[in-house]
């Protein structure tokens, strides 16, 4: 279920990022997707954490682009890679769930070059790390 609860986590992420404050309420969510508690909760965490640091994902986004300009950049990949590096450094998921879940995420919602995109930009970004 969790991985369900992942893409449900990356929706409201994306929602975040597009501008949209108050992404479609926790209760809501947990009503029209018949969540768990705990996955209600994880999908509570992800939010609060990319919120929380958003300035510190901005940066390393635009460090590991390589782009000044985060308005060029696809906004499902970013908040996918906002999802992964929020999850693995504030809510100790492993690495290689978090990856493999997203650029699953990634074949699904972005573009032919987004899978390869977000498992690169995470890849050097754990690497740098030592996530």
């Amino acid at each position: 279920m969790r991985a369900y609860a992942r893409e449900i986590a990356f929706t409201t992420v994306y929602s975040y990022l597009m501008g949209d404050e108050n992404p479609q309420t926790f209760e809501d969510v947990i009503k029209v997707e018949n969540l768990s508690e705990e996955d209600f909760e994880y999908i509570q965490n992800v939010l609060t954490k990319v919120k929380e640091n958003k300035n510190e994902l901005d940066e390393i986004a635009k460090t590991l682009s390589k782009s000044d300009n985060l308005e060029k950049l696809n906004k499902v990949d970013l908040a996918l890679i906002y999802l992964s590096i929020s999850e693995v450094s504030y809510l100790n998921t492993p690495v290689a769930v978090s990856v493999n879940e997203v650029v699953s995420i990634a074949k699904k919602y972005s573009s032919a070059k987004g899978p390869a995109y977000v498992n690169g930009i995470l890849g050097e970004f754990f690497r740098r790390t030592n996530g």
